[in-house]
């Protein structure tokens, strides 16, 4: 492990004639959040001595109210998004459902008997359109959730007592599952509805023609430009840590933006264009929380700086290695950060580090843990 430590090591030092490039400081949590962890922090450390005199039956009962304690605001976050995600596909359902009972033929009864698919029609295409609204929903939050310049601000604030910035790549993550599966929810139930209704109509059991529907152009930009780069984000995502960060990112990032281009293509097709039809655009609900994301970037981008290595030494039991830099003028930093590294001798990847020195300090150091794959020689 050592020899490994060693080689590595070495990997940093020959680095240290080029320039490392260091992005500007990232909250993990703000100075009002940490405050908050340290006091939960007490409050679990009281409870655990106050349970050690309580009977053994009211240990389930301090386990859950400690743990909810510790992480009520992801929580409430996670609440407020499911409740807001309910209203939306609630509010879209509604007003399909009642164009729905207009523009579907009720038969002579007046009631849908004797109509074939009669509830499928009046049914089927409401939740449709109201899990297309809540996948528009999620489209718009996914960029704000990777702003980590605007959250890093905002984190500094006052904020952190309503929103858990210390975990929002988790709700990223979160905000992107839930993505993926309604796109893979929404396809299957489309399939299986204007499959039905078209398998009847070519059997001549129902007298609507919706085979048309897999022909459209809006149909194509869905299954190939949306559904598939979903499916492999999708994919990616729950095998990230069963493959190289390089390979991962990389190909989770390209699709993202496809899937995003694909999206804002996918309502503005030739039935807007060249027949004034009018759609709900894809582009509306998140276009500005793209422009805010490379705004971002953008930001970050303007932030970074050029550093010298100092020393690079492997710790003690040879599982980390303890890399100094110089601290760039006019960087500044608290408790509780992290800033983004690159090392373009060793990685063209930028890849997120806790600072480990004072504030103070004119240096900055950061403990890098070793994962190589190559083994020691024999």
């Amino acid at each position: 492990m050592i020899e490994i430590v060693s080689r590595a090591s070495e990997r940093f030092s020959k680095s240290e004639s080029r320039s490392v490039s260091i992005g500007m400081p990232i909250f993990l949590c703000g100075h009002s959040a940490h405050a908050v962890r340290l006091r939960r922090q007490l409050n679990l450390l009281l409870t655990s001595l106050a349970a050690k005199h309580t009977a053994s039956d009211n240990s389930a009962i301090t386990a859950f109210t400690t743990d909810f304690a510790l992480k009520y605001n992801i929580r409430l976050f996670r609440t407020v998004h499911l409740l807001l995600s309910i209203v939306v596909w609630q509010h879209f359902f509604q007003g399909k459902f009642w164009a729905q009972e207009a523009a579907v033929r009720k038969g002579p009864s007046g009631d849908g008997t004797g109509v074939p698919n009669y509830w499928l029609k009046r049914l089927v295409p409401p939740v449709e359109f109201g899990v297309m609204h809540q996948i528009l929903f999620q489209l718009a939050l996914m960029p704000i959730t990777m702003s980590r310049r605007l959250l890093a601000v905002l984190a500094t604030e006052g904020l952190a007592f309503l929103f858990p910035f210390q975990d929002m790549v988790k709700f990223h993550i979160r905000v992107g599952y839930a993505f993926c599966l309604l796109i893979v929810g929404a396809t299957i139930l489309f399939f299986a509805f204007f499959g039905k209704v078209c398998s009847d109509h070519l059997r001549g059991l129902d007298p609507a023609d919706l085979c048309t529907k897999f022909s459209t152009e809006i149909f194509v930009t869905g299954l190939a430009g949306t559904l598939v780069p979903t499916v492999i984000v999708l994919l990616t995502s729950y095998l990230r840590g069963r493959m190289p960060y390089k390979v991962f990112y990389t190909v989770h990032i390209i699709f993202v933006y496809v899937m995003f281009f694909f999206a804002a293509l996918h309502t503005f097709d030739d039935e807007v264009r060249n027949r004034g039809k009018k759609r709900s655009q894809t582009v509306i609900w998140f276009g500005t929380s793209l422009a805010i994301y490379f705004s971002d970037r953008l930001w970050s981008l303007c932030t970074v700086a050029e550093c010298r290595l100092l020393e690079v030494s492997p710790t003690a039991d040879g599982s980390a290695v303890v890399l100094r830099v110089e601290k760039p003028r006019g960087f500044t930093f608290s408790a509780g950060q992290y800033a983004q590294l690159q090392i373009r001798a060793i990685s063209c990847f930028w890849h997120p580090f806790s600072i480990g020195s004072g504030p103070d300090a004119n240096y900055l150091t950061f403990l890098i843990q070793v994962c190589l794959k190559e083994r020691p020689h024999s």
